[in-house]
């Protein structure tokens, strides 16, 4: 059972974006190993019982989870239907992990938890601290929680390159103000801490700290990436872009990326802003 009170959010992960995400699945969870192997890491370093994954998309992180503690029960949650189909069918042989459809902000969650983790999954609540709040009062009473969201625009090169070319073709497009749900809702990290504490949760903290975002296929399958999925996207998306529009954009975003180009293909770095907390 889904409740739902995140309507646009749940329209947006449900319909073409969701699809989308789904057919660049390999790219992206390749794009964020780095996350993901450090919160395999903080995981297993506190051999939690039960994990929540918050945002769990395709089943990622939850499958890896799973695999690397079996004694550990981890339910992904997630409010996109063919996201969780998809993971359901990843994670179909592991006994110690189901997936729930649920509105994380208002569902009754299967607690209680001992860790909750999520990587790019809390950006996209309508109210984050009754999520917070929600998800506080699934929790054992030594409970944590440790997620990862973007930082601030000006260290991601991955959001601000691809924006500013497809602004600069396009024009600017409409905007709900920076804190709306979306990839960069959790730049500052210092209000997020605010709503963290507000919610009831004790030693609320934030790091900020570099990452790489790696595309094996190098600049241009990146910028092939970046049309599709985040900014660039959404500015061609709400300005009415054409095709013609779509190739201009990605020529330019792939000429710029070449300068974080490697041998082993793309590297950006992208600045991440670290939650810690404690039930």
């Amino acid at each position: 059972m889904c409740a739902v009170s995140n309507a646009g959010q749940a329209e947006f992960w449900n319909g073409e974006v969701g699809q989308r995400w789904l057919a660049r699945e390999a790219e992206l969870e390749a794009g964020n190993r780095a996350v993901t192997d450090f919160l395999l890491s903080e995981t297993a370093a506190s051999r939690p019982g039960r994990i929540l994954e918050v945002g769990c998309g395709s089943g990622g992180l939850a499958l890896q989870l799973a695999d690397k503690a079996p004694e550990t029960n981890v339910t992904g949650a997630d409010i996109s239907v063919p996201l969780l189909e998809r993971a359901r069918a990843r994670g179909a042989q592991r006994p110690n992990l189901a997936f729930l459809l649920a509105d994380v902000q208002t569902a009754r969650l299967p607690g209680p938890f001992d860790m909750v983790v999520s990587a790019f999954g809390m950006m996209f609540f309508d109210d984050p601290q009754a999520a917070f709040a929600n998800i506080r009062g699934a929790m054992a009473p030594d409970g944590q929680m440790i997620f990862v969201t973007f930082g601030a625009p000006a260290g991601n090169p991955w959001f601000g390159i691809p924006r500013r070319i497809a602004v600069a073709r396009m024009g600017e497009p409409p905007t709900d103000g920076g804190n709306a749900p979306g990839p960069l809702a959790f730049a500052d990290g210092d209000r997020v801490v605010r709503l963290l504490r507000g919610a009831g949760w004790n030693r609320a903290e934030v790091e900020t700290r570099s990452f790489d975002f790696h595309h094996p296929g190098g600049p241009d399958a990146a910028a092939a990436l970046a049309v599709v999925l985040g900014p660039a996207a959404y500015v061609l998306r709400a300005m009415g872009a054409e095709e013609a529009d779509r190739q201009a954009v990605r020529a330019a975003i792939a000429a710029e990326f070449a300068a974080f180009a490697q041998s082993d293909g793309l590297r950006l770095p992208i600045a991440l802003n670290i939650f810690r907390a404690a039930a």
